[in-house]
């Protein structure tokens, strides 16, 4: 349990300032979950609640960790606030995965939730956290960051809202820099809480160890001071934690993900790695109140998680490119393991077993093995089922190759959405549905699969069901907005949207978002604007302007007489 030390000349602390003693039969605790999306400042809030500063703080989403516990005892009551990692809405990393499991289970058995928004702001990143929330614990909506808005009179439409999107049991608008906004908050969590016995003693700040909070300052030092160059995967371990009187001393390592990175930490001539260090004893001789010996190193690098062989994995191969004069670098998406990168040795060599075998758009079943970031092909066999796409089918499965390799992460599975892939390679290799549709299907499954899709059954704004008779337009990081006016015609009717989102829900998604999609391609003009707007979202998350094969795509039909309509590709 961490506290600050007593000394002859410190203040109280602010729990021990503003505690009294009180009989357990008189008490009041209990546990209040602060969740959100990341950097809306909930270690900001956190240390300001506690009256001191115990989870770190960077302008790098994911600084947080861990799940930080910090306690504050007011008169009678005794909060103990548990600050959560940002939930990560846009990556599937495993990293990410686990810290969303840590928010999932930091609110799943807690008396009160804490739910943070920029105030004024709420976009579907937001959304999704609040999706995640369980209905049977009562959420307060805290409004933070007031101070940065301009005009006061405009938060009064957004607070009704935020009324409208979920039954919240408070709002709160405030900053968490100003101290009669954290007072107020105190009096209206107060009432939440059960009256139980205190969980801690008066004047204990968190649950966690000084030597875990040694890590993390040296880990908010490092973030602060290399900004956005150095990954958030990066950590702290503390090699020796030894106590002398009121003298700590402390060595750390800061270990990186790869050795290119340990410049970044080290600086010119150890400049930085020893202003880390400073900064770091700094803000733990203020929170202890005594001496540090802080030495740290950047010395380590992460390793790589050990793979082990996998054999017979269904995949495909997406893309290649040259390594040596005989080995190539291999693309693949696997059914078990998702996106990777293989070294195929020797494949250039005319006498070499996987040349006619490693053909894109074809099921395979490939072996591989190795530690490294790229993994060595050892065996690889043609599955069988469907030729070769050729022609523009053969172009929209380069494009489909090309969704794959800018919208997912590599070592992130998507068993499902491998599936979907065979079955669109394999329905274009037949030629029997129109391109267009098997390309819409399979955009609309990537992007869910991605997380990028928001609900298409409700109105992005308010989260109200959509009117089937009004039209609506897709739009990145805000879902489907109503469209007036002469713009409406470049939307989608809520009917339509309607019936994509119970295609995607079907159990056979694939065969029925072909229907819908195969439906709204003969129509026209809902086919053109479902195109557009999916295009606009693939763009947006992709980071292109646009993609390279739907560039070849257009020359080749500018240069090649056209198909009957039916069959020709809308990429």
């Amino acid at each position: 349990m961490t506290t600050p030390p007593p000394t002859p000349d410190a203040p109280e602390s602010p729990a021990q300032a503003e505690s009294v003693p009180s009989s357990p039969s008189e008490q009041r605790c209990g546990f209040v979950a602060i969740v959100g999306k990341p950097n809306v400042g909930k270690s900001t809030l956190l240390n300001a609640l506690v009256g001191q500063k115990i989870s770190i703080t960077s302008r790098k989403a994911q600084t947080t960790r861990h799940r930080i516990t910090g306690v504050r005892t007011l008169d009678q009551t005794q909060f103990v606030f548990v600050d959560t990692p940002g939930f990560q809405t846009r990556h599937g990393n495993a990293l990410n995965r686990s810290l969303n499991k840590t928010v999932l289970g930091a609110v799943s058995d807690v008396d009160v939730i804490v739910f943070v928004v920029e105030a004024g702001n709420f976009n579907l990143a937001d959304a999704k956290v609040l999706s995640l929330l369980p209905q049977n614990v009562p959420v307060i909506l805290l409004a933070n960051k007031l101070d940065l808005v301009h005009r006061r009179g405009e938060l009064a439409p957004w607070l009704r809202s935020m009324q409208e999107r979920h039954p919240f049991a408070e709002f709160v608008p405030m900053s968490a820099k100003n101290a009669k906004d954290v007072q107020r908050f105190f009096a209206i969590c107060e009432k939440y809480l059960p009256a139980q016995p205190w969980m801690y003693d008066a004047d204990d700040l968190t649950d966690r160890t000084e030597r875990f909070m040694a890590a993390e300052m040296v880990r908010e030092k490092l973030f602060r001071l290399t900004g956005d160059e150095l990954p958030y995967t990066s950590t702290v371990v503390i090699d020796k934690f030894e106590e002398e009187g009121k003298l700590r001393r402390i060595a750390a390592t800061i270990v990186v993900e790869r050795d290119g990175h340990k410049g970044m930490v080290i600086g010119d001539g150890g400049e930085k790695l020893k202003r880390i260090g400073t900064e770091a004893r700094m803000e733990l001789e203020r929170l202890w109140g005594g001496k540090v010996f802080l030495v740290s190193a950047g010395r380590a690098a992460m390793p790589t998680p050990k793979q082990s062989r996998t054999q017979d994995e269904p995949a495909f191969v997406l893309h290649q490119y040259p390594w040596s004069e005989a080995s190539l670098i291999l693309e693949i998406f696997s059914r078990h393991h998702g996106r990777l990168a293989l070294m195929a040795k020797g494949v250039k060599r005319p006498s070499s077993q996987f040349r006619p075998v490693l053909l894109p758009l074809q099921p395979l079943r490939l072996g591989w093995g190795g530690d490294a970031e790229v993994r060595t092909l050892k065996t690889a066999q043609w599955e069988g089922g469907h030729v070769m796409p050729a022609g523009e089918a053969l172009l929209a499965g380069y494009y489909l190759n090309e969704l794959l390799l800018k919208l997912l992460a590599r070592d992130d599975p998507h068993p499902h959405l491998f599936d979907h892939y065979a079955q669109a390679v394999a329905t274009l290799a037949q030629d029997v549905v129109p391109q267009a549709a098997v390309l819409r299907a399979f955009e609309l499954l990537l992007l869910r699969d991605a997380g990028f899709l928001p609900l298409l059954s409700e109105e992005g704004s308010s989260l109200t069901p959509l009117d089937a008779a009004r039209s609506y337009r897709l739009v990145p990081e805000a879902g489907l907005l109503t469209q007036s006016g002469t713009a409406a015609g470049s939307g989608l009717s809520g009917h339509d949207w309607q019936a994509l989102q119970q295609a995607l829900d079907s159990p056979e998604s694939f065969t029925a978002l072909l229907a819908v999609c195969g439906a709204l391609v003969q129509e026209g003009v809902p086919g053109n604007a479902l195109r557009n707007q999916l295009r606009t979202l693939l763009h947006y998350h992709g980071g292109v302007q646009v993609f390279r094969t739907r560039q070849l795509m257009l020359e080749v039909q500018r240069l090649t007489p056209q198909p009957a309509p039916q069959s020709a590709p809308q990429a």
